[in-house]
């Protein structure tokens, strides 16, 4: 079997010109109805700045500040869940035209209904084990 071996610095991804566009961010909502839901915490860590945010819900000003300097938006299941909560009529946050990386979508597939992870491993038809 051949080994997969990934060789990286922090210093190759941090200089890399994309990733101060990138805001990786999550919520906490009082419900899990994306129509209704409000976004009661918004968590997120800047590339950009190099640092962690926390904001409660009235802080909607600089929640938005924040996604506005940002182009690319990662989470985890935000194409399903935290995104449409973040643009429903109690929240009103505009994260249209954002390039949105969605973490659950690289690990699960819904039409199959299984996860990636096999489909992350092989390469030209061969699975590869570390």
């Amino acid at each position: 079997m051949k080994t997969l071996k990934f060789k990286t610095s922090d210093k190759t991804v941090l200089e890399h010109p994309y990733i101060k566009d990138v805001l990786i961010y999550d919520i906490e909502t009082d419900s899990l109805d994306t129509q209704t839901a409000r976004c009661v915490f918004f968590g997120a860590y800047s590339y950009k700045y190099g640092k962690y945010f926390i904001f409660r819900e009235d802080e909607k000003e600089e929640i938005q500040t924040l996604l506005d300097d940002h182009r690319i938006l990662v989470g985890f299941n935000n194409k399903s869940f935290d995104g449409p909560i973040l643009q429903n009529s109690r929240n009103r946050f505009n994260i249209i035209y954002k390039i949105v990386f969605d973490c659950l979508n690289v690990l699960y597939d819904y039409k199959r209904r299984r996860p990636n992870r096999e489909v992350i491993i092989k390469h030209n038809g061969v699975t590869l084990h570390e």
